[in-house]
């Protein structure tokens, strides 16, 4: 079953960019992290072109998602 890895959003026209790791809730295939470069290893670490990346629950991503992006794709 895929699991989300990452939550991105970007608004050009006011510069606004997003983007944060996912902790997944199921191991990522080997297959799936030769195309993506992204792994979690045996301590819950996940790694990103072999390099440690903080991640958050899905709720806590969408939800400062939908916090930091609020002003910046709703008004004008």
């Amino acid at each position: 079953m895929p699991d989300i890895t990452q939550i991105a959003a970007v608004q050009l026209k006011k510069g606004f960019k997003f983007s944060t790791y996912v902790k997944t809730t199921v191991q990522i295939s080997s297959k799936a992290q030769n195309v993506i470069d992204i792994s979690v290893d045996d301590h819950g670490i996940m790694r990103v072109n072999g390099g440690s990346v903080d991640s958050v629950s899905i709720k806590t991503s969408l939800h400062d998602c939908m916090k930091d992006s609020q002003s910046h794709f709703c008004c004008s």
